[in-house]
């Protein structure tokens, strides 16, 4: 029995300790491949390409066929003529006609059924111009489609990396909330040790107690976080939540504001930044979509062949001898005249609409510009803030190795012991905090300018 429990432990231990490592690199690339809207968004594009294509295929000719049977109420009597050297037959009777002229044999055909086969060539000469503007703006959609799945994929990156970061935050709280209550444990065994000697009261171990009980709460507060956050982190890179992971430590979150020049960046933004080439395409778009719109006030122009069988084939093996059939070729040309200003309407408003979308356009490049501004002055603020936290910790860790030495001789209170540790843990935890605060601050700054997000 105890051999099946022993069995049992490892294969519980073994379940915990082959957790999935995952690395911050890793998790962005599951999401990559995994995300429901990166799939939707790299289906967009297949579609714009096919639309591309669509647009080219429909100015090329486009050959069609046609077949026509007619079942008549009564049969139809007609003399075919038979003999002589036929040629081209009769297009409006379908019957057949002999040069000679002279009739050698007469037949009679009694039909009920009428066959016909048609092929036609149809190619556009001239049609205002609507061809080469569906052609561009299918082109400009393909691209709009590409520019929109590059930005979901950039601000995916940003989403996972914050969530990760988010893990990272609470593992680090967890480690530094599990060494203080070690070192309260500890504090409390030497206040129970002078307690048993009667050199104290029972006050100061209760202090301690109390103190440690807090922190085992905030413990299992920030061991909820770590779950809760792991659970989402879990659902955007596509694992199932029933898998176990293990997030590693970022390799490196050194930020170097110094090298940063907000007047370039804003430039590169500007000239490169896909959220631009976004904006930029709408108006775009919406300007070749005059193009069409004036398509409607110029003529249409189209050529058409067709090769088709006598209309008037009674019998199926008739209507498919090559030799009985007819061609036929023209030129079509078609305008609206008038019509009472309606396309012209049109026109104006698409006009309309571009000057629309430009507005857009110049008022969401200022928004970037002030976004990136924005950015970049809240990764000034954190700069000066992690410079101000590390000595807050330094003077916190400094002053709470002074109020333990003070505590074992007596000294000072178990609240002031109690009050200087919570300052130096806290310290701790503002500055792991605003470390990694900082770090996510330049990628996202960096995503506003290009999307290099690494």
């Amino acid at each position: 029995m105890k051999k099946i429990f022993m069995v049992l432990g490892i294969v519980i231990v073994s379940f915990n300790t082959f957790a999935m490592e995952l690395s911050v690199e890793k998790a962005v690339g599951m999401a990559l491949k995994k995300n429901i809207e990166i799939k939707k968004a790299e289906i967009d594009v297949e579609n714009a390409k096919l639309q591309v294509k669509e647009a080219i295929k429909g100015s090329l000719p486009k050959i069609g066929y046609s077949f026509i049977y007619n079942k008549q109420q009564d049969k139809i009597s007609m003399n075919q003529l038979v003999g002589g050297t036929k040629f081209v037959g009769n297009t409006l009777t379908g019957i057949p006609v002999y040069s000679d002229g002279t009739v050698k044999n007469l037949e009679i055909a009694n039909s009920d059924n009428i066959y016909m086969h048609t092929l036609t060539l149809t190619q556009p000469i001239y049609n205002g111009g609507l061809e080469i503007a569906g052609i561009k703006n299918s082109k400009l959609a393909e691209n709009m489609s590409k520019y929109n799945l590059t930005k979901k994929e950039q601000d995916l990156k940003v989403q996972i990396i914050e969530e990760y970061i988010n893990i990272i935050k609470l593992k680090h709280q967890k480690n530094i909330l599990e060494n203080s209550i070690k070192e309260m444990k500890e504090n409390r065994e030497k206040l129970n040790e002078m307690y048993k000697e009667k050199m104290i009261t029972k006050t100061p171990i209760l202090d301690i107690e109390y103190a440690v009980i807090n922190l085992e709460g905030n413990m299992i507060g920030v061991e909820n976080g770590i779950e809760i956050s792991k659970e989402k982190l879990k659902n955007d890179i596509g694992l199932d939540e029933s898998e176990d992971i293990k997030v590693s430590e970022l390799s490196n979150i050194s930020v170097d504001f110094d090298k940063i020049n907000l007047e370039d960046d804003i430039q590169k933004a500007l000239d490169k930044g896909i959220s631009v080439k976004l904006i930029e395409n709408m108006t775009k778009l919406q300007k070749a979509s005059e193009a069409i719109q004036m398509a409607g006030l110029l003529p249409k122009i189209n050529f058409q062949f067709k090769y088709s069988s006598p209309t008037g084939a009674f019998k199926i093996s008739d209507s498919v001898k090559l030799e009985d059939w007819n061609w036929s070729a023209g030129v079509s040309f078609n305008m609206d005249v008038w019509d009472w200003g309606t396309n012209l309407s049109k026109l104006k408003r698409a006009k309309n609409e571009t000057k629309k979308k430009k507005y857009d356009e110049e008022n969401a490049k200022e928004n970037i510009k002030l976004g990136i501004k924005s950015k970049y002055l809240e990764l000034k603020k954190l700069k000066k803030m992690l410079e101000s936290k590390n000595k807050a910790m330094e003077s916190a860790k400094e002053n709470y190795q002074l109020e333990k030495q003070k505590f074992e001789y007596s000294i000072i209170s178990t609240t002031d012991l109690i009050s200087a540790e919570n300052k130096y843990r806290s310290s701790e935890i503002d500055v792991d905090n605003t470390k990694l605060d900082y770090y996510l601050a330049d990628l996202k700054y960096k995503n506003m300018i290009d999307g290099e997000v690494k």
